[in-house]
Order: structure tokens, then sequence, then C-alpha cells
């Protein structure tokens, strides 16, 4: 389910501004109206979009999209102001702003703005979990790879690299290791001169018996019987 932020200290164009979102068929919407509630709601939750006035009462749109960068948030953010000028565009684009607009906004624009925006970001979060995925392929073989090996390759959080698993590749974490494990294993097993410990340990299971559990639940038969299939 797409997420939306709404941030405006105007509350009844912050609500106005919902209604458009959700008659457009978002229905998780969120509303704050300050950057510091904002940065609260970005930091406990997985936002897609965050619309974002430049002008707020406390930190403004720029300062909120800078701290939300310094805390990995990779919400995307569309600025929105009625004070448009160069200087706070380039700054915004700077910090990784995927829009700009200047109020009024009519809702057509809005909600065309909105839906491309989406796109992008959905192609971009299914690019990330493909190179997290590749990452892991890679390097299943080390018995110490963790996700926090994903968190500092990528710049993101525990709770992103399992919501990117869970929502993306469909597997959790640990189910995925397994599998490029067992991947692996498979190919090895075509050498009829590593023991099936040895093979274990090549990939990055603890022992033999993991290496049983992992064919069992991703091949259906125990590597023995399956380097007897092989040998056939």
């Amino acid at each position: 389910m797409v997420r939306i932020l709404v941030v405006d200290d105007d509350q009844p164009l912050a609500a106005h501004l919902c209604r458009v979102l959700a008659h457009a068929g978002w229905q998780e919407v969120t509303e704050a109206y300050t950057g510091r509630q904002a940065l609260t709601c970005l930091r406990r939750g997985e936002y897609a979009l965050c619309l974002c006035d430049l002008c707020l009462p406390d930190i403004d749109g720029i300062e909120l999209l800078r701290r939300a960068r310094k805390a990995h948030i990779r919400t995307d953010f569309l600025i929105l102001t009625g004070y448009g000028t160069i200087e706070s565009a380039v700054e915004a684009t700077r910090l990784g702003a995927v829009e700009y607009l200047t109020k009024p906004i009519q809702p057509a624009a809005l909600v065309a703005v909105v839906s491309r925006l989406l796109r992008h970001h959905l192609a971009a979060i299914h690019a990330l979990a493909g190179r997290l995925d590749a990452m892991l392929a890679d390097r299943a073989a080390d018995p110490g790879f963790r996700v926090a090996d994903l968190c500092q390759a990528f710049g993101i959080s525990p709770r992103q690299v399992s919501r990117l698993f869970r929502e993306q590749l469909r597997d959790a974490f640990p189910a995925r290791l397994a599998y490029h494990r067992t991947s692996r294993a498979k190919r090895l097993l075509a050498d009829p001169g590593r023991s099936l410990a040895e093979v274990a340990i090549a990939c990055g299971f603890r022992d033999s018996r993991r290496l049983q559990e992992a064919f069992a639940h991703f091949v259906g038969v125990g590597p023995a019987q399956y380097r007897k299939l092989l040998a056939e």
C-alpha cells in the first residue's frame, strides 16, 4: 500500500490536498502541520511521497528534507510553496526533492504529478530490491553476512531492508539467504569429490544439518539424493 504524507501548516489546505489524493485513489494519506511533526511521522512510518510546504512554523521544508536524508529516510519529496524562488528550488533539488510546485495547485495537475512521481518511486524501489538481492546472492557464502551489511552498503535501515524483502521479493531476509545458499550448494554438489559437510561450509551453512533442512525446503529432496539425480 502506497503511503503519502502531506505537510502544511494551513490545516484547511492540508485537508483539501488529502481529499484530492484520496479521491484519486490513494487512501493511505496522513496530515502533519509542522516540520517536527512530519519528521516524527517519517521516522515511524514508510512513506513513498511527502508533499511538503516550504514555509512551516518551526523548520522549513528544506530543513525537513535535509534532516530526513541525514536519517536515511528514502521518502521522495514534493515541495509546495507560494514563494517560488530559483534559490529554494535549486536547494531542494540538490537535497533530493523530486519536484517543486508553486501554489495554487490545481487538483488535476497535482494528481498528474503525484501519479508520475509514484510510478518512478515504485520503479526505483523495485530496482533497489534487486540490487539488495544481488548483493545477498554474491555474499551468501559468507557465514557472517547480516542485514547490517546490506544497511551499511545501501545506507538504509534494517526496517527498510525487511520491508523491501517482504514487499518486493515476497520473502524474509533469512529465507532469501538460505535460498541463495541452497542455489550455490546445488552447483557445488555436481563435484563428487566434495563431501556434504564441505559443501555446507562452502555455502555459508553452519553445518550439514542446516544444508539438509534448506534442501528439504527449497528442493524437496535431500542433498545426497539431489547428487544422485545429477549423476543419473
